[in-house]
């Protein structure tokens, strides 16, 4: 049976090695650009990442160097969890009056 098989595909034989070659190359090239997307996805999620870390660490250090009354004057205007409008004295911990 399976000589019968081999005599009646040897003709073929190279035509089909060719195909399942090309059809091996497609999928070759298909991985390497479902990679090439995955990566470039990874790329652009960590320089966002890097964006808003060095965002956040300038603003950090702004607030550091400011100092409390800054603090307050940016707070200064706020709605509390109550709906009460924040006063300068509640912004410094400090205060206690």
């Amino acid at each position: 049976m399976l000589s019968f098989l081999g005599n009646l595909l040897a003709p073929f034989a190279l035509k089909i090695m060719a195909g399942l070659a090309l059809a091996g190359a497609v999928l070759a090239v298909l991985f390497g650009a479902k990679q090439a997307g995955r990566t470039a996805e990874k790329v652009d999620m960590l320089t966002q990442a890097r964006k808003v870390s060095n965002e956040r660490r300038k603003i950090d250090d702004d607030v550091r160097r400011a100092g409390p009354a800054a603090a307050r004057d940016e707070l200064r205007g706020w709605a509390s969890a109550d709906g009460d409008p924040v006063r300068s004295t509640d912004a410094d911990p400090a205060h206690k009056g």
